[in-house]
């Protein structure tokens, strides 16, 4: 593997018991890569769960591959995962087109929700429940997109904020 004869995922000083580890980091981290580059939307946390590897050795070894052979994969549009949380979350496709219709009028609003892909995925998840009348809780949603109910509720107030309620929907809906 091109990767490995870079060194990429070596540490300083690696043990022999080490070197499993090593190569389900290098693995891990290059199915994230090649998920990104086939546009199949796969979170790291969910590679790290099956994988066996730690999320942020996966993060630290494909950031290391990107570098050191050049990569420069495809960022994954937010709009991609909205129908397996939604899935995971057994909501209906309303609710999946709502989302959807929420994070295109975002990024519209000059909000780039690649960089901020899971608080505003879920966001946009949460806000379409509660609009679709299908509600799930900021824990149900923050749980399958592996953040926390703080970031979840700061994503809703960043979007509710430059949203009109065509969009957003009527701002009494939330509670």
């Amino acid at each position: 593997m091109q990767a490995q004869r870079k060194g990429v995922g070596k540490g300083k000083d690696i043990e022999v018991e080490k070197l499993e580890d090593r190569y389900e980091q290098t693995a891990a981290a290059s199915l994230y890569y090649a998920c990104r580059e086939a546009g199949v939307p796969r979170l790291v946390e969910e590679i790290a769960r099956y994988s066996g590897a730690h999320q942020d050795e996966i993060k630290r070894v494909y950031d290391s591959m990107k570098k050191a052979l050049k990569l420069n994969p495809v960022v994954p549009r937010t709009q991609l995962y909205v129908p397996r949380i939604c899935g995971d979350l057994k909501l209906s496709g309303a609710v999946q087109r709502k989302a959807i219709e929420i994070l295109d009028a975002a990024e519209k609003a000059g909000i780039d929700t690649a960089a901020g892909l899971k608080k505003y995925l879920g966001a946009a998840i949460y806000r379409a429940s509660i609009v679709c009348r299908e509600r799930r809780t900021q824990r149900e949603v923050s749980d399958v997109t592996y953040q926390t109910q703080v970031t979840i509720r700061n994503g809703y107030n960043e979007i509710e904020a430059r949203l009109d309620a065509s969009v957003w929907g009527p701002k009494d809906t939330r509670s």
